[in-house]
């Protein structure tokens, strides 16, 4: 089954062509572990890209470069878990090759109790990394946005005042959405976001932010 939200056309293009932030190329590489439409789509947007050596004259092969390459591909070892200290995280496999290494990342927590994040590294980017863990039932502060934010729903599901979120799922918020995120009552949720500018938080949360 298909994610039912997904990246806007100008994201996927933007990602074809390797124009897209650091931070936010992850989190839709990771909806793109997903989804198989929009895999499709990318395929699309790639192929109307003005490929500059395409007037070139096919090349033949080496012989028996194909078999060496599919045998030294298969001879990689598989991805490990993730993990992070002595705990692993229970996420898909599909996106265990797109994580960086944890172990050596501590946990951070905010003033909500179920919930916590880890910054993940992410160089040359303008935009901060977070892998996010909630809580089955935890509801993460009402908060704004101070400026977009892309996220991508691992494992579980969310829900707030425009809808639901669930597994595989890509979602993009503006500064002007404001909301109070709610896990699914029946599966914590793990999710990762790419946040430029970071959150204000509403009501008395906001007086410890400056």
């Amino acid at each position: 089954m298909n994610p039912a939200h997904h990246p806007e056309e100008a994201r996927l293009m933007s990602y074809a062509l390797g124009r897209l932030d650091p931070s936010f190329r992850l989190v839709l590489e990771s909806h793109l572990a997903f989804c198989e439409v929009c895999r499709a789509r990318v395929s699309e947007s790639a192929a109307q890209v003005v490929d500059p050596v395409q007037d070139v004259p096919p090349q033949s092969l080496p012989e028996g470069l194909l078999s060496s390459l599919l045998s030294k591909v298969r001879a990689l070892p598989a991805p490990a878990a993730p993990h992070c200290g002595r705990e692993t995280l229970p996420l898909p496999a599909s996106v265990w090759p797109l994580l960086p290494e944890l172990a050596s990342l501590r946990w951070q927590g905010a003033l909500s109790p179920g919930f916590r994040f880890l910054r993940l590294p992410s160089p040359h980017s303008n935009a901060e990394l977070l892998l996010l863990h909630l809580r089955k039932g935890c509801r993460f502060p009402k908060h704004g946005h101070l400026g977009v934010e892309q996220s991508m729903i691992l494992c579980g599901g969310l829900q707030d005042e425009f809808g639901t979120l669930e597994a595989g799922d890509y979602e993009e918020s503006s500064t002007d959405k404001v909301h109070r995120p709610m896990a699914l009552p029946d599966e914590d949720c793990w999710l990762i976001s790419s946040v430029e500018g970071g959150v204000r938080f509403s009501g008395w949360r906001s007086w410890f932010q400056v």
